[in-house]
Order: structure tokens, then C-alpha cells, then sequence
């Protein structure tokens, strides 16, 4: 039995170099890594949202965009290229399944999405409903006859 003595400071540096690697936490190779995240930026204007989805190295038809119950979905996949003959030494790209979601406001005219790809970035416009104007009610003058009889 080895009797070992606490130090929480060599403890907390162990926890620091597990951190600033994240992979080390888990036994996998880093070629199979499946990141999840698709990086989008959203915004809106008064006629519409306008979701830019930042794809590099994706093939346009490896990605699926969808619209349902006012929540737009990007699925897309990015597949490791052919490597026969090849030793890689190094791999920071991120390889396999993608996929996002992002609710939006209700009132989305989901049948009149476009969708432009240009340079590995996916330009999603989504039309908003046009909103309901306040119905002006004219307030008619009567005489005082007839707002006495009810009429």
C-alpha cells in the first residue's frame, strides 16, 4: 500500500492540462471526432431573418436546410478524404455528421425560404409575416335622440 499525501495544487495543474486539451478526457482517435456545432450568424430585419452559415470544404449537396414549426434545421455532412498512401500528421478540420437548429419568431412565411450558397457560406432568408396594422375605427356622431333611444 502506497501511502500518498494529498497536494490540491499539483491536483488543480492535472485538471488545467486536462482542460486545455480536451481530448485528452477521452480515449478516441482525433481523426474521428464529431464536432456539432455549425457556426451561424443570425439576424433580422423588418421583412425578414437572415441566417449566414459558415460551411468551408463542404460540398453543396451534403447539406440539407430545412424549415419546420418555425425552427430552421441545417444538417450537413463533411466526409475525411480518400487516404490511401497517406500518413496524416496532423488534423484540425473537422470530419462527419453536422447538424443545427434555431428557433425563430412565429411568424414565418415558410413557404417562401430561399436558400444561395456562395463561397462555403450557406445564405438562408426567411420571410416574416407582415404584421397586422391596428384597424382604425371611425367614431361616428350621433345625436343625443338617438343615444338615448339605443339606436
Amino acid at each position: 500500500m502506497v501511502n500518498r499525501v494529498f497536494d490540491p495544487m499539483a491536483e488543480m495543474k492535472a485538471i488545467s492540462r486536462k482542460l486545455e486539451d480536451p481530448l485528452s478526457l477521452f480515449d478516441i482517435n482525433p481523426l474521428s471526432v464529431r464536432v456539432s456545432q455549425i457556426p451561424i450568424d443570425l439576424y433580422e430585419t423588418a421583412r425578414e431573418y437572415v441566417a449566414q452559415v459558415y460551411l468551408p470544404g463542404f460540398a453543396q449537396e451534403d447539406i440539407h436546410v430545412e424549415l419546420k414549426d418555425h425552427e430552421l434545421s441545417i444538417h450537413a455532412e463533411r466526409r475525411m478524404p480518400d487516404s490511401d498512401g497517406l500518413t496524416w500528421i496532423q488534423v484540425e478540420s473537422a470530419f462527419g455528421s453536422f447538424h443545427r437548429s434555431i428557433r425563430l419568431g412565429t411568424g414565418t412565411q415558410e413557404d417562401q425560404v430561399e436558400a444561395a450558397w456562395q463561397n462555403g457560406v450557406l445564405v438562408v432568408r426567411i420571410p416574416k409575416l407582415p404584421e397586422k396594422q391596428a384597424k382604425v375605427i371611425p367614431i361616428q356622431t350621433r345625436s343625443q335622440e338617438a343615444v338615448s333611444s339605443g339606436v
